[in-house]
């Protein structure tokens, strides 16, 4: 109970001591607004500062090559104009050579005089031996002259070598370009894309903003990975037709004819036509992956040429006539076309639908594939009878009269 007793005051005075303190925060009375914030007023200063584009990345300078002459003196010529284009080797500025002019020949004069030292040195050195040899002088005339025929030798090197320094420091008066480009200050962009957003588009974008804002003699050009794409775009048609080309060969040599492979390869245009009309329709550039797409369409829809082709071959060496080995293959071989066509599409459709992680920048070759497939799958089972026809006609009329062009025999096997 005491200790009970003793605890009630204690507790009493702690609740009035944190009244005391906390009391003032409750007051009602409006706090005094702040300081008014300080301003600092500087004058406009131009200067070089980075450009922004909002659509494609940060634009900064880079280093650009600067040539600085090797020697000094007045400039007495200027062989090239802003912003033109020059070939590595080209003279730019010329220097007034008339101080090396007379360096050089002043060097000469000190040459022609050391070697002329050198030569009474020499002759000297070698009269002082005959003398050695006849007892006529002692050993220490001898060395004395060899001694300086030796020195007249080093002072004619270094005359060669300050002639040479004057003839170099005279073809430094001609400045000339060390790399081939355009004169003139320059900015590099450099820009980092979305990945939604291809290379192709924000290159094209940029080509048409350089030819609408830079003035005239400023040139604008790519470079890094928006330039090697550029190489790599421009150098696909060639790879596309030696492809073409490599595989006219290949179903040459298979058929032991020149025309068939025209047959198989009649598939091509449709599937192209197809694959570039779906990129239309979808909005896409023909970029990097769209190429890799038309790529995988020459094989995707070659087979189904070489389906046809090859059963009809080898129903007319079975003794069928022309027309009815067409038929007869198409029949025969609709349904494994329709099966590796489908396949191919259904293996396809998460590309075209961009599906998975950087699926937007894959998205094209899917819907290359796609369309290209679909398109061609229906045109080619009537395109490639067809084809098939009129070339075997061609064939069998003109090109077996031919003994070069003639193919293989087509006669038919033998009944066991």
């Amino acid at each position: 109970m005491k200790s009970s007793e003793m605890a009630s005051p204690l507790n009493v005075r702690a609740l009035l001591v944190f009244l005391a303190l906390f009391a003032p925060g409750c007051d009602k009375t409006p706090l005094p607004p702040p300081p008014p914030t300080p301003v600092t007023v500087a004058p406009v200063v131009k200067s070089s500062a980075q450009v922004y584009l909002d659509t494609f990345g940060n634009c900064a300078t880079v280093a650009s090559v600067t040539i600085v002459p090797q020697v000094t003196g007045l400039l007495a010529k200027t062989l090239f104009t802003e912003g033109a284009a020059v070939k590595a080797g080209d003279a730019l500025f010329e220097i007034d050579p008339a101080p090396y002019q007379a360096a050089v020949q002043q060097a000469q004069g000190s040459l022609a005089s050391a070697q002329a030292t050198l030569l009474n040195t020499n002759q000297d050195f070698q009269r002082q031996q005959q003398l050695f040899t006849n007892k006529v002088v002692d050993i220490q005339a001898m060395q004395n002259a060899q001694v300086k025929a030796q020195t007249a030798q080093a002072d004619v090197l270094v005359a060669e070598a300050a002639l040479q320094a004057a003839n170099i420091s005279l073809g430094y008066c001609s400045i000339k370009s060390p790399i081939s480009g355009r004169t003139g200050p320059y900015l590099t962009i450099f820009f980092n894309l979305d990945p939604k957003f291809p290379v192709g588009k924000a290159t094209t974008r940029l080509n048409a903003l350089s030819a609408q804002t830079l003035p005239t003699g400023v040139v604008g050009t790519l470079a890094g990975e928006a330039q090697q794409f550029q190489q790599t775009l421009s150098g696909m048609g060639i790879l596309l037709l030696v492809a073409i080309f490599v595989m006219y060969v290949i179903l040459g040599i298979l058929y032991e004819s020149y025309i068939h492979p025209i047959t198989v390869l009649s598939t091509l245009p449709t599937a192209g036509v197809g694959g570039l009309l779906t990129l239309y329709l979808g909005g896409m550039d023909l970029s990097l992956y769209a190429f890799i797409g038309l790529f995988l369409l020459i094989g995707l829809v070659k087979k189904n040429g070489i389906m046809v082709v090859d059963f009809a071959i080898q129903r007319q060496r079975e003794g069928l006539p022309l027309q009815d080995a067409v038929v007869t293959a198409c029949e025969e071989r609709l349904r494994p076309i329709l099966m590796t066509t489908f396949c191919a599409i259904f293996g396809a459709i998460p590309l075209a639908i961009g599906f998975g992680a950087d699926g937007a920048s894959r998205q094209p070759l899917g819907l290359c594939i796609v369309g290209g497939l679909l398109i061609s799958q229906i045109l080619t089972l009537f395109v490639t009878p067809v084809f098939f026809l009129l070339l075997e006609s061609f064939q069998q009329k003109f090109l077996d009269r031919i003994p070069f062009f003639k193919r293989g025999d087509l006669t038919p096997a033998a009944s066991g």
